[in-house]
């Protein structure tokens, strides 16, 4: 903001010869009247822009209590997101599973279920074999002598045969935090 006077000269705001700065002179500008001012302040005293040491002690424990509760939330949600993934897994693990076995359900020709149910053995047409069991938390499915994992972290796996045509699967996966039981039933074609 510029003050005229009525010469029609354009003067800032202190007036010539009287300068805020204790200069005398004109209102100066760069690194001379930065220095300049900065060592009348500290003679005079004026300078009080550090922090006490009470007030860095009082502040310090403060900061840290924000930032213990900044990253104990960010470990909540940490948790929550491992955990939700965890169950998405598994019940993908589940669905692929139960969709393989209600498959080979419906094109087997017989149905047994072995081992106090935990064995599920499957014929087709032709007489091949198909077996599903549970090893070592895993479900694995074994046809021709290939054997192959569809499950992790499995805890238990049961077959339950309902009718000669009708068979009940119940899975339940446990992992640190998550629990997940399944149950399908899955019926022969004729």
């Amino acid at each position: 903001m510029f003050i005229s006077n009525c010469s029609g000269r354009k003067k800032g705001f202190t007036k010539r010869g009287s300068g805020w700065n204790g200069s005398g002179g004109a209102v100066k500008t760069g690194w001379n009247f930065i220095l300049k001012y900065g060592k009348r302040r500290l003679k005079e005293g004026l300078d009080h822009r550090g922090a006490a040491l009470i007030e860095l002690l009082t502040a310090l424990p403060l900061a840290m209590l924000v930032l213990l509760a900044a990253f104990s939330i960010f470990g909540m949600m940490l948790n929550g997101f491992d955990r939700i993934f965890q169950q998405s897994d598994q019940q993908f693990y589940a669905r692929v599973l139960l969709e393989q076995i209600s498959r080979d359900v419906k094109e087997s020709s017989s149905a047994e279920v072995l081992n106090e149910g935990q064995v599920l053995s499957l014929k087709d047409g032709e007489g091949r074999s198909v077996r599903y069991y549970l090893n070592r938390g895993q479900v694995v499915r074994s046809s021709g002598g290939n054997s192959i994992p569809i499950t992790e972290n499995t805890d238990q796996v049961t077959f339950s045969d309902l009718s000669g045509d009708t068979i009940r699967v119940d899975v339940e996966f446990k992992q640190s935090q998550t629990e997940l039981f399944i149950s399908s039933i899955c019926t022969r074609k004729h």
